[in-house]
């Protein structure tokens, strides 16, 4: 059973940068208890939308620094309890 129906449930965008390289960025934060966040990566010509997702664990900070090095996956390739 998922958590959310959709990658951005109950998220807040707090950080864009576009057109870095042949992407756009977009940082997202949920709390859910834990704070949780959403780093959404489009190719720039709008072919392609994936995602990389985390916790606390890894924090969000850490993780838009690094943006560009991130394990980004489509929608499908994200785990079941993540979303429908």
């Amino acid at each position: 059973m998922s958590r959310y129906t959709a990658i951005l449930d109950g998220c807040t965008i707090v950080n864009m940068e576009l057109a870095l390289g042949s992407y756009n960025y977009y940082g997202y934060m949920r709390n859910a208890g834990i704070t949780e966040w959403v780093i959404m990566r489009e190719k720039t010509d709008n072919t392609e939308y994936k995602y990389a997702i985390g916790s606390a664990n890894n924090t969000y900070a850490t993780a838009w620094a690094a943006k560009a090095s991130q394990n980004y996956r489509t929608p499908d390739q994200l785990p079941a309890t993540y979303i429908k």
